[in-house]
């Protein structure tokens, strides 16, 4: 029986032949692992992470499809394969992107189904309590931060928010 390691390398291998003959051919990404719990995976200039919380409830799942997704990106990011959207943005799951997913036989689709238990989820938005003038209110973590920092105001006195 392979080792979660050795389907990711033997796949890797797959997809770089497949891009190869395709006209694609590109070096070998680092594949690393990851905390995150929203994204199972993210391709950038170094390399592909997986993450390894969707790795361990969803193992075939992301050595497959969600490794090929992300080499998909990654044959996109080496040769420049980048299409333009209406808007002139750059659209990195264009007609183009879609295309080197069916050459590599995984899906082109942008979001996954697969789910985490509750007990998983880590990132936890626990409110944090501010005074105003007027009243006490309920914060996220990032606005906590954000008032620590000074310069906000209550929308409804226009008071200085405090701790």
């Amino acid at each position: 029986m392979l080792t979660r390691q050795q389907k990711i390398n033997e796949n890797l291998d797959l997809f770089l032949s497949i891009a190869s003959d395709n006209g694609y051919p590109c070096n070998r990404p680092s594949v690393t692992f990851n905390n995150r719990t929203r994204a199972a995976g993210v391709c950038g200039t170094y390399g592909i992470q997986l993450s390894q919380h969707y790795l361990d409830a969803h193992e075939e799942e992301m050595v497959w499809n969600t490794l090929g997704h992300e080499f998909a990106h990654w044959i996109q990011r080496t040769h420049n394969l980048f299409t333009r959207s209406r808007t002139g943005k750059r659209d990195v799951h264009g007609p183009k992107f879609r295309s080197l997913c069916r050459m590599l036989g995984v899906s082109d689709s942008r979001t996954h189904s697969m789910s985490l238990s509750e007990s998983t989820v880590v990132r936890r938005k626990r409110p944090h309590t501010v005074k105003c003038g007027c009243s006490t209110h309920q914060v996220t973590p990032r606005m906590y931060t954000r008032i620590l920092a000074g310069g906000y105001n209550c929308r409804k006195c226009k008071g200085t928010l405090t701790v």
